[in-house]
């Protein structure tokens, strides 16, 4: 059966015009099977955003959020209906059609991977087409065995979501672990007796009486970015700030850049570089280069590369750091490190000796807590697998319940 034979796609709304506030989702609000609420005048959102009602399905229809899973059934709205973020799709019931089954069918990869296929646009905003759920076919069980499925999906996935919020717990704290044991090192040293003074700089308060504060362009001379990447057929890889993450490379969506343009280029990476993203989301954040996934690699045009020592890797990190660049950022169509603005950090400089000492000592206590932070990445990765194996194996029929 089609799913445009037992639900609605994106309904109208058909009501009395009415002059209260109702029910507001903006995009970032829809998350896997939750809605956090805010409230719009009714008379503002009518035909400005998508409607829906209680017990509507709503799905992100843009990559990567629907391939995240924001898709959640609306209930307890304020006024009864709602209204979102136009990259929202809305599936409506018919009679017959148990909406939280509807929920399980939309994550499950018939649906999903087809969705996927579907989607096409530039600039990383993919969208699904809108014809795609529409014509959408499987076979729709009775109410009764729709009822079961959503019933005992809803309890075993109950679980494993419950495993693993306290393995992401777990992450967090390791992760705040390692925040706090760089930002100790950086800015008090390892002797916990030396003599203090006070560095000028509210943000970073006292420091070590041998240490210095100079801004950070007497490290370097120059910080270099890349091209934008061209077409996923070419020959090197691409590094933009969706590639950094948690201090290393991240692969899975990759980007290339032809022979040529790596030739003809700055930004070339090397082992030793230090990267910091210079826009969008992950702003700020950094890495050094300890191994290279591939003989050439390229930076794109929203990443810098600095040639310094290790040691201002880990400043770059730190809270003081990452601080200076959320409250220093030029906003125009996203966030943006200026090259002054980056050159401007005013940046603690220990003597050459503390500085091999601190880096040595970081490398082995931030080792050691992202061994344990791999692990627990892994644990979390299986578990969510699991849960997706589980939804696509009772949806498609492959495991039976009753």
């Amino acid at each position: 059966m089609r799913l445009k034979d037992v639900t609605e796609f994106c309904p109208a709304f058909a009501g009395a015009a009415r002059n209260d506030a109702v029910a507001f989702v903006p995009m970032e609000a829809l998350r896997y099977d939750s809605i956090t609420q805010q409230e719009i005048p009714f008379e503002e959102a009518r035909g400005k955003y998508t409607y829906f009602a209680e017990g509507d399905l709503l799905f992100a229809k843009v990559t990567p959020c629907f391939e995240n899973g924001n898709i959640a059934v609306a209930d307890n709205l304020k006024g009864g209906i709602g209204f979102g973020s136009s990259e929202i799709f809305v599936l409506r019931a018919k009679p017959g059609l148990n909406n939280r089954y509807l929920f399980y069918v939309v994550q499950a990869s018939p649906f999903r991977d087809g969705g996927c296929a579907t989607m096409c646009g530039v600039g990383g905003l993919k969208r699904m087409s809108p014809l795609f759920p529409r014509i959408f076919e499987w076979d729709v069980p009775s109410e009764e065995a729709q009822r079961q499925i959503a019933d005992y999906l809803d309890e075993k996935t109950a679980a494993i979501d419950l495993r693993v919020t306290v393995l992401e717990q777990k992450l967090a704290a390791y992760k705040r672990l390692k925040a706090s044991v760089i930002n100790r090192a950086v800015t008090r040293g390892l002797d916990p007796k030396v003599k203090l003074k006070d560095s000028g700089v509210d943000w970073i308060g006292k420091i070590p009486a041998g240490w210095e504060i100079m801004r950070l362009k007497t490290v370097w001379s120059n910080a270099e970015t890349g091209k934008r990447p061209t077409d996923d057929d070419e020959d090197v890889l691409s590094i933009g700030g969706e590639h950094i993450q948690d201090g290393t490379f991240c692969l899975d969506n990759p980007r290339y850049v032809s022979a040529n343009t790596y030739r003809c280029s700055k930004g070339k990476i090397s082992v030793g570089d230090l990267l910091i993203v210079k826009d969008g989301a992950t702003i700020g954040k950094c890495m050094y280069v300890h191994n290279m996934p591939a003989d050439k690699m390229l930076l794109n045009e929203h990443v810098y590369r600095l040639c310094v020592e290790k040691f201002y890797y880990y400043w770059l990190e730190s809270s003081g750091a990452q601080y200076w660049f959320r409250s220093n950022n030029m906003t125009t169509a996203q966030e943006s490190i200026p090259q002054n603005t980056l050159y401007a950090l005013p940046t603690i400089i220990p003597p050459v000796n503390e500085r091999k000492a601190i880096v040595a000592y970081l490398d082995e206590k931030t080792a050691a807590i992202d061994s344990r932070v791999s692990v627990l990445t892994r644990e979390i990765e299986l578990y969510k697998k699991l849960k997706r194996s589980l939804i696509n194996e009772v949806v498609t029929g492959k495991r039976i319940v009753s």
